[in-house]
This record gives structure tokens, sequence and C-alpha cells, in this order.
């Protein structure tokens, strides 16, 4: 099929770059995240005794 000319960016083809963008940037984000916890959670267990209490990680002193 033959494409008839028109404007080679259309403000929907905008749309659905930035939206892809933005999904990118998300997961990308999201995958930081994971590593820093996993990176924490690997450090906990080589140090069980250092493991915080579920009072100290919630800022208050009622039990979880």
């Amino acid at each position: 099929a033959r494409r008839t000319p028109g404007p080679p960016v259309t403000d929907l083809d905008l749309e659905m770059v930035e939206t892809v963008a933005t999904q990118a940037v998300t997961a990308i984000e999201a995958a930081r995240v994971q590593a820093r916890i996993d990176n924490l959670a690997a450090t906990i267990n080589q140090h069980p005794s250092q493991k915080p209490l579920w009072a100290e990680l919630r800022g208050s002193g009622a039990n979880p």
C-alpha cells in the first residue's frame, strides 16, 4: 500500500513516544529499587544480629 504524504510526526506519535519513555523510566527505577532491596536483604542475612525490629522500621513502639 502506498502512503499519502502527510506530517511526518503527529501529536499522537509524540504522546505514544512520551508514554513509552515514561514506562521505560519507571521500569529502570523499579529495577534499581529492587537491586537496593536485594543488597539490603543480603546484608541483613550476613549480619542477623543487626536486623532492625519492625517497630524501628515503622517508627513506632507498637508490635507488628
